[in-house]
C-alpha cells in the first residue's frame, strides 16, 4: 500500500474579528492547539476598511497563553478568503465563531460560518 506520511504538526487557522464568538473560537483554538502546531490569525475586511487591530488583539491574546501566531489581513469576502486561504497556505483546521454581524448588520449562523463549512476543503471547528 502506497501513502504519505502526514507531519504530526498541526496547521490552525483562527477567524477573528473582535467579536464575543471570535473571542470564544480564539479560546477554543488555544484549546485545541498542540506543542509544535502553528496557528495563524485570519482577518477579513470588506475593500476600504481596515483591521482595527483585531490582529495585534488576537496575536496577544494567543501570546498570553503561549501560543506564537502570525497574522494574515485581507480584503475580499469572508468566507472565501478564509476558504482560499486555508487551502492554498495549507491548512487542517479552520477555527470559526458561529454568529456575527456582517452583511451590512445581518446576523448570521452565521452565514460566514456555513460558508466556510460548506467551502472549505479541511476540517472546520465552530464555535458557539
Amino acid at each position: 500500500m502506497k501513502g504519505t506520511l502526514k507531519s504530526d504538526r498541526g496547521r490552525i487557522l483562527l477567524a477573528y474579528d473582535g467579536t464575543p464568538s471570535a473571542r470564544r473560537a480564539l479560546q477554543r483554538a488555544a484549546m485545541i492547539h498542540r506543542e509544535g502546531d502553528e496557528v495563524a490569525v485570519i482577518h477579513v475586511v470588506e475593500p476600504g476598511e481596515d483591521h482595527n487591530g483585531h490582529l495585534d488583539e488576537a496575536r496577544r491574546l494567543l501570546t498570553e497563553r503561549g501560543i506564537d501566531a502570525f497574522s494574515i489581513g485581507v480584503t475580499g469576502n469572508p468566507a472565501r478568503s478564509i476558504c482560499v486561504t486555508a487551502e492554498r497556505d495549507g491548512y487542517d483546521t479552520i477555527v470559526v465563531g458561529r454568529r456575527n454581524m456582517g452583511d451590512r448588520g445581518l446576523m448570521l449562523l452565521g452565514s460566514v460560518a456555513a460558508r466556510v463549512v460548506s467551502g472549505a476543503a479541511c476540517d472546520v471547528v465552530v464555535v458557539a
